[in-house]
């Protein structure tokens, strides 16, 4: 039996590629939680990943400076 692991990046049902997205909804201080799907390979699906994970980070800035909160999300 082949071990599973949990990764942000995964191959669907319909052979396409997707991955687990994270935005910041600045209007009520939350993390939404989704997906992107339709990549035909591992490495565009990783790449749009990537370049979604620097936009959260950069959200969370964003919204820590805006707010001036103390704390961070868990």
């Amino acid at each position: 039996m082949q071990k599973q692991t949990k990764t942000p990046v995964f191959q669907e049902d319909n052979g396409t590629w997707a991955h687990l997205t994270k935005l910041v909804n600045p209007l009520i201080c939350t993390i939404e939680y989704g997906r992107r799907t339709g990549f035909s390979s591992r490495e565009e699906a990783e790449e749009s990943y990537q370049r979604s994970l620097v936009s959260y980070h950069d959200q969370l800035s964003k919204l820590k400076k805006e707010r001036d909160m103390p704390f961070t999300f868990s």
